[in-house]
């Protein structure tokens, strides 16, 4: 069963005022990594269309992306202060050996991966 909160944001996002959008704004704490692996946690905004984000943007730029994707106020899902929006989990399981080897060859199956990557590497202790 969804929580409150989450069919809320399901709800607006896909049924406000009885139609349904093509593009959805979110307006909350985002949390994400830059590419020096760092975190970035900061108030901003996420334009999504379908299952992609199309803009991320700064707050003070809200007015000027509600006229560009012809939006209302109304529309924008607003996360409360104890929620916040980051990327999906993915490959988030990694071992002390393959750190070395993170974001190489990700087009190879998990096997063939480990069998040129990771095994060479945990071999060298």
């Amino acid at each position: 069963m969804m929580s409150s909160w989450v069919a809320q944001l399901v709800h607006r996002a896909l049924n406000l005022s009885g139609r349904q959008r093509d593009v959805r704004v979110y307006k909350g704490l985002l949390v994400d990594s830059l590419p020096d692996w760092s975190i970035r946690m900061e108030e901003g905004i996420l334009v999504v269309r379908g299952d992609s984000i199309i803009r991320r943007a700064q707050v003070d730029e809200l007015d000027d992306l509600l006229a560009e994707f012809d939006l209302i106020r109304e529309e924008v899902t607003e996360l409360t202060s104890t929620q916040f929006i980051l990327p999906g989990l993915i490959d988030t399981h990694i071992h002390a050996s393959q750190f070395p080897n993170a974001g190489l060859a990700l087009e190879l199956p998990l096997l063939e991966w480990l069998e040129k990557y990771t095994f060479p590497t945990e071999s060298m202790f």
